[in-house]
């Protein structure tokens, strides 16, 4: 369920050479040129989502209090793509020895996960509007099935900086090297979905030309949506078939000409 999209929980990191390249030491014999502070985020609730639909409508003769009925079939595209994202930060400053292999490491290994649903669906409906005075009430009920045609794109990117002396105390390093790993993977699969669409709304007609509407809807996917997650979280990557609900409230103004 995304009870709250693009959601991160993000901390500022000092790196352990912030005080290495500063108004202090200008020009480090091996400058560095990474960030002085690295932005470590782990994703808790990241997505995007759109639709579209196009529909035929049958509108029938109005009942006696003023109801008028509008069945409706169509077709729905909708997209939906879950992001995760896992930055995991560490420090080893390994005891100095005989052989003076004492390399101090520091590590950032940054997670990225893309998952992406697309579906095409048939559906089928009907529109209720009702006017009361200066009032507008309309419900929409659509039910959709379909195919989900699905990808993910796994990105994991690691950085290592290297120090020849323990730079938590203080000291200049007197070797410093920067790595730069990037691995990158992507997986396909097919799923079929089933699920519905659900609008409520009311509208009040200040005046002749402008009515203000607010409403609530919710969208619902039975089955078929993948949701990715890093390695490093260890969470549910490979499962290809959840459900997804997405209910929200609506408002706006209608100018009528």
């Amino acid at each position: 369920n995304i009870s709250g999209p693009n959601q991160y929980n993000i901390y500022e990191q000092h790196r352990v050479n912030y005080e290495i390249i500063s108004p202090a030491t200008p020009n480090p014999p091996t400058y560095d040129q990474l960030a002085h502070i690295y932005e470590i985020a782990d994703s808790v609730n990241v997505g995007k989502f759109r639709q579209f639909e196009a529909n035929k409508v049958w509108r029938l003769e109005p009942y006696r209090y003023g109801g008028i009925l509008e069945p409706m079939i169509g077709l729905r595209y909708a997209y939906f793509m879950d992001y995760a994202r896992n930055d995991t930060y560490s420090v080893i400053f390994p005891v100095a020895n005989e052989f003076g292999d004492d390399l101090g490491q520091e590590t950032l290994l940054r997670d990225q996960v893309s998952t992406h649903n697309h579906m095409l669906l048939g559906q089928f409906g009907f529109r209720y509007t009702k006017f009361v005075r200066r009032w507008t009430f309309s419900n929409d009920a659509k039910v959709f099935a379909g195919h989900v045609y699905q990808s993910q794109n796994t990105i994991r990117e690691s950085i290592n900086a290297y120090f020849g002396l323990d730079v938590a105390a203080g000291d200049d390093p007197i070797q410093e090297v920067d790595r730069r790993g990037t691995t990158y993977s992507g997986r396909r699969n097919g799923e079929s979905t089933v699920g519905f669409d659900i609008r409520v709304e009311g509208a009040y007609k200040a005046t002749k030309h402008l009515d203000f509407r607010a409403g609530f809807q919710m969208l619902y996917f039975g089955r078929g949506i993948w949701r990715g997650s890093t390695v490093t979280s260890q969470g549910p990557q490979f499962a290809q078939d959840q459900h997804l609900i997405m209910p929200g409230f609506t408002f706006g103004v209608a100018l009528n000409r």
